[in-house]
C-alpha cells in the first residue's frame, strides 16, 4: 500500500510538473524552427454560430477589419439552426465576401464545420467562434507560418478576458497561462497535440471531415501530424475571448470538452505508440491521458493516505493527509465565497475542473456523446 501511495504521488507530480520540465528541456535543446515569410494566400474564415445575435455583428466587423487583402479573403458563417436574429444580421450585410450557410436542424459544431469547408475557396482555412475577437494583425501572423512546407496547421494565441473579475475568470486565466506554456514548448519540441477551436488555421488539402461527436480542434491536430506535417503555435496571432462567469457554466463546458476529447483520444489511439510516433506519443500520454486520470488518482491517493495514516506512524503520511484536507477545505471555501475577491480561487478552480473531468470520464465510459453546444458568453 505504501508503494501504491508513492506511485500515485509520482504520477500526479509528473502530470503537472515533471512533464512540463522534460518538455521545456527538450524544446530548449532541440528547438524546431519554422521558416516564416510574409505571404498572402487566399483564406476562408469559417465562423461557427448558434443563436449569436448578441455577438455576430461585432464578429463580422472585427473580421472585415483584419489587416489582410480583401480580395484574398472570404467569410462563411455556419449557423447551426439559429432561432434568433443571427441569420438575419448576416444576410443584411449583402456583401459577396460574406456567405451564410444555414442549417435547419441542430447538427453540432464539428458537423457544420465539415459542411462549411466544402464551400470554401481558400487554400488556408481559419476556424473561429462568434464570440472571439481578433487582433488586426492576426491573419498575417498566422499565415506566414505556412511559408514553411512542413507546417500543416497553426494555432493562435488566445487571451482570456475576465471582464467582471469573477473567481472563475481568475481560475481560467491562471490555468490558461499554464496551458500556453505547454503549447509553446510542444510546438518547439515536435508538434502541438491540440489547438484552440476559436483560432486555428489549416491547409485545406489536409482537412478531413470528422465524426460530429469528435472535438475538431483536438483531433485535427492529430490528423495533420499523421500526414507528416507539423502543428505549430504562433504567439503573435492574438485573439480575445471572455471567460465564463459562473462555476455552473465552466463546469458544463469542461464536461463537454472532456467527453469529446476522450472520444478523440480513442479515435486516434494508434498515435499513443511511442515506438512508432516517438515523443509525440509521450506528449499525448502525459498532457492528456495522465491529466485526465488525475481526478481518479487524487481520490485513490486520499483513501490510501487515510489508511496509511491509521496503520503507520510515519510522519509524512500524517502531514500529506493534513495538507490534502486543507487544500480541499480551501476549495470548498473558494466555492462558498465565490462572489468575493479571494486568493483561494486556485484550489477551487482546480477541484472544479477535475470534478468535471471525472464526470466526463463516467459519461464517456457510459457511451454518452456531446455533439451540440450552446453559447454561454454573450
Amino acid at each position: 500500500m505504501a508503494l501504491t501511495f508513492w506511485i500515485l504521488i509520482s504520477l500526479i507530480v509528473y502530470a503537472y510538473f515533471g512533464y512540463p520540465l522534460i518538455l521545456s528541456f527538450i524544446a530548449y535543446f532541440s528547438k524546431k524552427q519554422v521558416k516564416k515569410k510574409e505571404i498572402y494566400p487566399y483564406v476562408s474564415i469559417i465562423i461557427a454560430a448558434h443563436n449569436e445575435e448578441m455577438s455576430i455583428r461585432n464578429k463580422l466587423e472585427d473580421t472585415m477589419h483584419l489587416d489582410y487583402p480583401r480580395e484574398k479573403l472570404e467569410i462563411i458563417v455556419a449557423s447551426d439552426n439559429s432561432t434568433d436574429r443571427t441569420n438575419e444580421i448576416v444576410r443584411n450585410y449583402n456583401d459577396p465576401k460574406i456567405k451564410l450557410l444555414s442549417f435547419t436542424e441542430r447538427k453540432g459544431k464539428t458537423f457544420i464545420q465539415n459542411e462549411a469547408v466544402k464551400e470554401t475557396k481558400g487554400e488556408i482555412i481559419l476556424f473561429s467562434d462568434a464570440t472571439t475577437i481578433y487582433d488586426t494583425q492576426l491573419l498575417k501572423k498566422i499565415v506566414r507560418n505556412f511559408a514553411d512546407s512542413n507546417v500543416g496547421a497553426v494555432g493562435g494565441e488566445l487571451v482570456y478576458v475576465n471582464k467582471n473579475k469573477s473567481l472563475i475568470g481568475k481560475g481560467d486565466g491562471f490555468y490558461w497561462k499554464y496551458e500556453k506554456f505547454l503549447k509553446k514548448s510542444e510546438s518547439q519540441a515536435t508538434s502541438l497535440i491540440g489547438l484552440s477551436g476559436c483560432c486555428y488555421a489549416i491547409r485545406k488539402e489536409l482537412y478531413e471531415p470528422l465524426r460530429p461527436d469528435l472535438i475538431s480542434d483536438f483531433v485535427m491536430a492529430q490528423v495533420v501530424y499523421k500526414k507528416n506535417r507539423r502543428v505549430v503555435y504562433e504567439p503573435e496571432a492574438i485573439s480575445y475571448e471572455e471567460t465564463n462567469e459562473t462555476p455552473k457554466d465552466e463546469f458544463k463546458m469542461r464536461v463537454r470538452v472532456g467527453v469529446r476529447t476522450l472520444y478523440g483520444l480513442w479515435c486516434m489511439r494508434n498515435l499513443l505508440n511511442p515506438f512508432k510516433y516517438g515523443f509525440f506519443s509521450v506528449q499525448l500520454i502525459s498532457h492528456k491521458i495522465l491529466r485526465y486520470l488525475v481526478p481518479i488518482l487524487l481520490i485513490l491517493l486520499f483513501l490510501e493516505n487515510l489508511i496509511l495514516q491509521i496503520n503507520n506512524q510515519f510522519w509524512f503520511y500524517k502531514l500529506s493527509l493534513y495538507l490534502q484536507i486543507i487544500f480541499y477545505l480551501s476549495a470548498f471555501l473558494g466555492w462558498v465565497f465565490r462572489e468575493r475577491k479571494t486568493f483561494i480561487y486556485i484550489p477551487f478552480y482546480f477541484c472544479l475542473t477535475n470534478f468535471a473531468l471525472l464526470i466526463g470520464i463516467f459519461k464517456f465510459l457510459r457511451g454518452e456523446k456531446q455533439v451540440l453546444w450552446s453559447p454561454i458568453r454573450k
